[in-house]
């Protein structure tokens, strides 16, 4: 099979005239008419199917393929560490990537655990890539850490993957403490060294720092360690569910904390791209999918598929009870993406919350942000913060 088939999909949502496709990462639209000309095309045709406010199926799919994990994070919401009882064998994962480009699915994200404690997982990600997939991958980084002398695997894994996100939640011998293994900063650090030695220039690299009241401070370190290694540091907001023992109220303390930081980080001479939850932009009308969609993707453009094949409408809803839309091992994929779990977080829209008269697309928005100790109110107004309009 060739590895440049191009998938493309219609839906209702957009119309008798356009498709839509993935180009590094990035949904674009392109006239049905241009495809007549494309070789290796791959069309999915989802214009009968209708759906209130979302697509007829996602176009971005993250597929965790094992809990399994070779370090312990405090804060991990799907508790990693041991391989579930249960969890999808090679040839159920194979076969649900046939399903899932069938359904119109235009992107890959591989999750763990840490998908590198699954043996021969970079064979299902080959497999994936034959099918036209694009791809992403998120890590703890280890695994590259450990490959030094194996300067191939980083070239093949590029080729892979659109983008590579590293977990760096803290800083030197604190960052051991908090993943639970020794002297392991370093193998992270060789690892990111070595993936942005590797990096083509149209590839991104970057890495997450989940924002949490003890490592404020480490967030300066980070961003000068890997300035001009790395494309962008994403910092998150944490969320009290799984393994996290934090309230509520200190995972919202820490964001306001750790803003001026970020604003003084911004304004000193490092290159590297700093995305922080408060950030807002003004709202673009899009052609293509709303922003609603994009800043709370879940049930609406994205699925999240755990490694024993029960169905989320994202993964940090695993713990919650009523969030699982069913198995993709026993259901009809149609069947769970309108299931009652998954309706019930795609209604809630912007204008349902205190955010309904704010212009700007903002990341507290989504319903995620408002899980207490593994329950969630889909209705809890978003607070105030710098930048808002509220």
């Amino acid at each position: 099979m060739s590895n440049n088939v191009l998938l493309c999909r219609s839906d209702e949502y957009l119309g008798k005239e356009l498709a839509m496709f993935s180009f590094n990462g990035v949904l674009m639209a392109i006239s049905k008419q241009k495809l007549k000309d494309v070789k290796n095309l791959f069309f999915v045709n989802r214009e009968n199917y209708f759906i209130k406010n979302g697509l007829s199926s996602p176009v971005v799919v993250q597929i965790q393929v094992t809990n399994r994990c070779n370090l312990s994070c405090r804060h991990c919401y799907v508790s990693s560490g041991k391989a579930n009882s249960e969890e999808m064998s090679d040839q159920e994962i194979t076969k649900l990537l046939l399903d899932l480009r069938s359904w119109g699915v235009l992107k890959i994200q591989w999750v763990g655990g840490e998908v590198f404690t699954r043996k021969g997982f970079l064979n299902l990600a080959q497999y994936a890539k034959e099918l036209g997939f694009e791809q992403s991958l998120l890590t703890n980084g280890v695994f590259f850490g450990l490959k030094n002398k194996d300067k191939s695997i980083f070239h093949h894994c590029w080729d892979l993957f659109y983008t590579i996100q590293v977990s760096v939640d803290d800083f030197g011998d604190n960052f051991n403490q908090f993943v639970g293994r020794k002297n392991v900063w370093a193998i992270v650090f060789d690892a990111i060294d070595n993936l942005s030695q590797s990096k083509p220039k149209n590839k991104t690299l970057s890495i997450a720092t989940i924002i949490r009241p003890d490592n404020i401070l480490a967030i300066p370190k980070i961003v000068r360690l890997f300035d001009g290694k790395i494309d962008l540091v994403r910092l998150g907001k944490e969320i009290p569910t799984g393994r996290s023992l934090n309230t509520q109220k200190l995972t919202i303390e820490a964001l306001f904390n750790s803003w001026e930081e970020v604003l003084s980080l911004r304004k000193s001479d490092v290159s590297v791209r700093i995305g922080h939850p408060f950030d807002k932009n003004v709202l673009q009308k899009s052609t293509l999918l709303p922003s609603d969609w994009k800043s709370d993707n879940g049930a609406r453009t994205f699925m999240y598929i755990g490694s024993d094949g029960t169905a989320y409408p994202f993964p940090l809803l695993v713990n919650i009870k009523g969030f699982c839309g069913g198995s993709v091992l026993k259901d009809d994929l149609d069947s769970i993406w309108l299931s009652k779990a998954f309706k019930s977080y795609r209604e809630i829209e912007r204008k349902d919350t205190g955010c309904k008269n704010c212009k700007k697309e903002c990341q507290i928005w989504p319903r995620y942000h408002f899980i207490y100790n593994h329950s969630v109110n889909l209705r809890e107004k978003p607070f105030s913060h710098p930048g808002c309009d509220l």
